[in-house]
This record gives C-alpha cells, structure tokens and sequence, in this order.
C-alpha cells in the first residue's frame, strides 16, 4: 500500500508491506498523517480510522485517492487489504 502524508502523493511516501486479509496498525509517521493512498494493482483496501481494523471505513482500489476527503483526511489508522 503506498501511502503519504499529503495531498497529491507528496510528503513523506512509503510503500507499507502487507499480508492478505491482516490488519496494519499504522505507525509514525503515518498514524493519523495519510492524506493520499494507493493499493497495488489486483488488491482492495479498507482503510481505519482506529487501530486494530475498527471505526470508520474508506475502501480503494489502484489508482487510489490523491486527496483525501475531510472525514478520513489525516484520521486513517489502521487497513486491512
């Protein structure tokens, strides 16, 4: 899952490793940070706004979300894909 702290893919960018079907807690500098997101190719992804997979949901699929809407903007927690 590539992930960045603002809008547009910019800010500080990683691509976070993931097993199928487990829920990431996000960490610093994540946690509470991600105003964009993307999936690879062929993956579906819920987003959190709690950790351990709870609260509410954003689901993606490639190319993702460049600007995340207010709501979910710099509150996502945690996912699961």
């Amino acid at each position: 899952l590539f992930v960045c702290t603002d809008n547009n893919f910019t800010g500080i960018c990683a691509n976070v490793a993931f097993n199928v079907d487990e829920c990431i807690n996000f960490v610093s500098p994540f946690q509470d940070t991600i105003s964009s997101f993307g999936p690879d190719a062929g993956f579906i992804c819920i987003t959190y706004t709690d950790n351990n997979c709870q609260g509410l949901t954003y689901t993606a699929t490639k190319p993702g979300f460049s600007s995340l809407p207010s709501g979910i903007n710099d509150a996502i927690s945690s996912f699961q894909c």
